[in-house]
């Protein structure tokens, strides 16, 4: 029994998804893939120096990353994360 919680456990923790998916606020709403997230100007709003990005999700496994990019003139790039899901 011991050995079946710990393989569900082990299928669970690999199979689990990193997500990433803008939550529309600052521009449509997108469920962006792969493993390594580009996150782009155009997926939120600039004003000033300050670039923002609003997220529904923002789950990512320790071996992914998101890189986040912009112009020059961007001094701050500022996210939140509205959803539910801690």
């Amino acid at each position: 029994m011991k050995y079946l919680l710990l393989i569900f456990l082990l299928i669970t923790i690999l199979s689990s998804n990193a997500e990433v998916i803008t939550d529309g606020t600052l521009g449509q709403q997108i469920n962006l893939q792969g493993s390594d997230f580009q996150i782009t100007p155009d997926q939120g709003q600039q004003h000033g120096g300050n670039l923002f990005h609003s997220f529904q999700d923002f789950n990512l496994n320790s071996s992914e990353s998101a890189n986040f990019s912009g112009s020059n003139s961007i001094q701050n790039i500022i996210s939140r994360v509205t959803g539910s899901n801690s």
